[in-house]
């Protein structure tokens, strides 16, 4: 090895050791996103803090994806502390994936992102001011996003509001997820401790966090500032509903069981031992009305299932409340 190389190598040691600039691993997870993780990697590439590996995740991908990163990596692998791409044979679903990539992390800060969303150039920069002397380890902010949604922005900004009160974060995390998960900054020695992404909801890796933290006493902390763009597409796991086209219904159904499989076990019993009667309800009524979509009808558009659908609507307390507000 020459001299040169040599020192190079001796400064990135130096600097994963950094107690002033800590390294901090930004964690690319990726499943057929070859439409758009060279926009990500390159966005990971151009952030103005330094101290960063790169670990791209990916979970079987079927499409060029693999081939995609691992080229990039070759090429600018330079630019990081570490750069690495790692997948596997069969798809297994986003928890496990986000794990995976959780083990290969050495960082003391994680930057999850989506392989379909980018980062600000500031974004890690602007984390790591956010966090300084802080004791917390769960840190949020803004999004942009590159479709217009006003519901979406809406409900985040909602989230915003009420997670930075002096309310019981959990309570209100049991009503709805606002947690914007493309902008987390996460202490990675917190993960650890909470055993990293629950793998009993393969489909959904933020949600069962973002209560569990709440259980352990963690404390969510927020940023009103915007740090990544958030990609809304319709190729998107989360954008499919029941009563969608049959396609669309298929391909966001893995995403629907993981969802509701978390309804049953975890938000309906929380909710109860909270008192939250009303909302427990409501959940009640959802899971049983996915299951008999589903399993009844098979989510077919016909006068019976879309009368079943309207029934359940009139049931749900949300449906009044929503009657009331529009007054």
């Amino acid at each position: 090895m020459s001299k040169s190389k040599q020192i190079m190598e001796q400064d990135k040691f130096s600097q994963i050791d950094d107690p002033v600039n800590p390294l901090v691993s930004v964690i690319v997870v990726t499943y057929n996103s070859s439409k758009y993780v060279l926009e990500t990697l390159q966005s990971a590439k151009a952030q103005t803090y330094k101290n960063i590996e790169l670990i791209i995740s990916d979970d079987g991908s079927t499409d060029s994806t693999v081939q995609i990163c691992k080229a990039w990596v070759s090429e600018h692998k330079g630019r990081f502390i570490d750069a690495k791409c790692i997948t596997i044979q069969n798809n297994s679903g986003i928890a496990q994936n986000c794990n995976r990539g959780l083990k290969e992390a050495k960082g003391e800060w994680i930057k999850l992102i989506a392989g379909d969303d980018i980062l600000m150039d500031s974004c890690i920069d602007r984390n790591m001011d956010f966090v300084k002397n802080s004791p917390h380890s769960f840190f949020f902010s803004k999004m942009t996003f590159t479709k217009k949604n006003d519901k979406l922005v809406d409900h985040f900004n909602k989230g915003f509001q009420l997670l930075n009160t002096k309310k019981n974060q959990l309570k209100v995390l049991l009503r709805s997820n606002y947690v914007t998960a493309a902008t987390s900054f996460i202490r990675r020695e917190a993960l650890v401790h909470l055993g990293g992404f629950d793998e009993r909801f393969p489909m959904l890796e933020d949600y069962p966090l973002w209560v569990k933290a709440s259980q352990n006493k963690y404390k969510l902390i927020f940023k009103d500032e915007p740090t990544v763009i958030y990609r809304i597409h319709d190729e998107g796991i989360s954008q499919n509903q029941v009563l969608g086209t049959k396609k669309e219904f298929y391909a966001g159904l893995p995403f629907r069981r993981s969802w509701f499989y978390f309804m049953r076990k975890v938000m309906l019993k929380e909710q109860l031992k909270h008192y939250m009667f009303l909302k427990a309800w409501g959940t009640s009524i959802s899971i049983v009305q996915f299951n008999v979509l589903v399993k009844l009808f098979n989510n077919k558009r016909n006068t019976i299932s879309k009368v079943v659908y309207t029934i359940f609507q009139l049931c749900r307390p949300s449906f009044y409340s929503r009657l009331i507000k529009n007054q």
